[in-house]
């Protein structure tokens, strides 16, 4: 939960709340996190706005374009194969207001890399290369990019911000390999840029949707594989039943 001093302004939050969800969605997802914010937004008052389209980076423009439009304070972004709880959200605004921050983002891990999906800044705004323990002991953690699985931005921010807001660039020979900027890295280089802050919240870290492929093991004990390393491999795990 929040620190007791933050209840009083989660609490004006949540009796006025004036914050937009914001979310690029497929024709077919993931129930549970549907689920998952539809226990979740309404006890906020936060409404979703949906858009559809081949292109994820386009689709969130729109999204918060319109968001923004109707008058809201905070954008949160939402990821269709994320799971938070109403106390996780509860923190994360409860931080933002706060502390008056221009975004917050919660700890979370990428599904394929299992790393963190945020990149911390030293004191100097330098990239850190390693994630200490020690780095988390406050409630926030400066940094330079990060992920919009259940992100709050500070709508007013947006003013400043050249557009496109989402946009890849490919790497120096022009090919999409592992040295490309994706849309949503490219967004924390402008938002950077625009002289706004980015801040992850040391204790709030919510769930990434996975699928998994199950095998039986030797044992007849369930064996899991990522869909992806399946398709890589194109065979079952070492250790499964032969």
């Amino acid at each position: 939960m929040i620190p007791a001093s933050l209840a009083p302004v989660t609490e004006r939050l949540v009796a006025s709340p004036k914050v937009r969800g914001v979310m690029s969605v497929p024709r077919l997802g993931f129930m549970d996190m549907f689920f998952c914010a539809l226990s979740v937004l309404p006890k906020f008052g936060i409404d979703v706005r949906k858009t559809t389209g081949a292109f994820w980076g386009q689709c969130m423009e729109r999204g918060i374009e319109q968001a923004i439009a109707e008058g809201c304070d905070y954008v949160l972004t939402l990821d269709y194969d994320s799971v938070f709880t109403a106390d996780q959200l509860e923190q994360l605004l409860g931080l933002a207001v706060h502390y008056d921050l221009d975004a917050i983002a919660p700890i979370q891990l990428g599904r394929k890399s299992a790393m963190p999906l945020f990149r911390l800044a030293d004191a100097n705004g330098q990239p850190v290369s390693q994630i200490e323990r020690t780095a988390f002991s406050g409630d926030l953690v400066p940094a330079l990019s990060a992920h919009f699985g259940l992100t709050l931005l500070k709508a007013e921010k947006f003013a400043a911000l050249p557009k496109p807001w989402f946009i890849g660039r490919p790497d120096p020979s022009g090919r999409w390999g592992d040295d490309r900027v994706d849309d949503d890295v490219q967004f924390w280089h402008q938002w950077r840029a625009a002289g706004n802050s980015l801040h992850v919240a040391s204790r709030v870290a919510i769930g990434h949707a996975e699928l998994m492929v199950m095998f039986p093991d030797v044992n007849l004990e369930p064996l899991y594989q990522r869909p992806t390393t399946w398709w890589e491999t194109k065979r079952a795990p070492e250790g499964s039943w032969t």
